[in-house]
This record gives structure tokens, sequence and C-alpha cells, in this order.
């Protein structure tokens, strides 16, 4: 089965710096009724970001298969611990090169090798860290993700 997961993570408001927690890890539901008994297996093929504050800076998004992971404190340096950073199941950077669409620029990621997931609580988690140089400011809702996933 392919999905499209549409996510809006929350973002601070105040001024970014560069390798500063953009957001940290969210819950990204799958719709697909994982448990303890059932957990669910998929990969993480493609995504798209839209940064609707039009700042278009290169960003690293994280996925992991914990609740509990935390890249550290939103809008300061990451700090993630080692035992959150072995949850990690993939990662993607974004790049720098956004598709200027006048009111907002948009990215796909070069391609990537797909990301294996196993999650037992029906969500995967993505968090994401801002790499470019630059000191922008996003709104809350300013960065969007489509989420290209296939579940076995």
């Amino acid at each position: 089965m392919t999905l499209v997961l549409d996510h809006t993570p929350t973002c601070d408001t105040s001024a970014y710096a560069q390798n500063d927690v953009l957001f940290n890890f969210e819950a990204v539901s799958l719709n697909a009724g994982a448990s303890e008994a059932r957990p669910i297996s998929g990969t993480i093929n493609n995504l798209i970001l839209t940064d609707k504050d039009d700042n278009g800076n290169q960003i690293t998004l994280f996925f992991s298969d914990s609740s509990a992971a935390s890249l550290g404190t939103v809008n300061s340096a990451v700090s993630i611990t080692d035992a959150h950073a072995a949850t990690i199941v993939g990662y993607v950077d974004t790049g720098a090169t956004y598709e200027d669409m006048i009111n907002n620029k948009v990215i796909r990621p070069s391609a990537f090798a797909p990301i294996p997931f196993v999650s037992t609580d029906d969500k995967i988690y993505v968090g994401g860290v801002l790499r470019g140089s630059a000191t922008p400011t996003h709104s809350a809702a300013g960065i969007t993700l489509r989420i290209g996933v296939t579940i076995e």
C-alpha cells in the first residue's frame, strides 16, 4: 500500500541559527492500525517540503521510530542524546536548491535510498534541523511536508 502523508510541523517564530533544531520529533500517523501485536513495516520513499515562509534554507529531516526521541530544545543547537540518536531510522538532507514559487519555496530532495521502518504505534516521527547559514524566521505552520510511504 502506498500512502502520501501530509504533516505540518510546529516551528518557533523566533530567528534560528545554523544547526538549530527547527522542529523536534513529531508524530506522523500512518493510519494503518499498528499495535505491539501487529507492527507495521514500510519504507519512506520520497518527500516534498514546502517553505511557506519563502526562506529556502537547507534542512535535514530525521526520522525515528520512537515517541520518546528528542533532537534537543527547539531553536537551540542540536543536543540529541546517544540513546535518542539510536532510534533514528534515517535522514534526508533537503539541500539548498529550492524551486521558487514566488510566495513560497518547494523542494524535492535528491533521490535517496528508501528508509525502512517498523511501527508499533501506527506512527513515524520526523524532526528537522536547520543546516543553512542564514538566520531565518518561520511562522508556526510555515513548513509543510508530504511524505511518500509504502506499507508492506
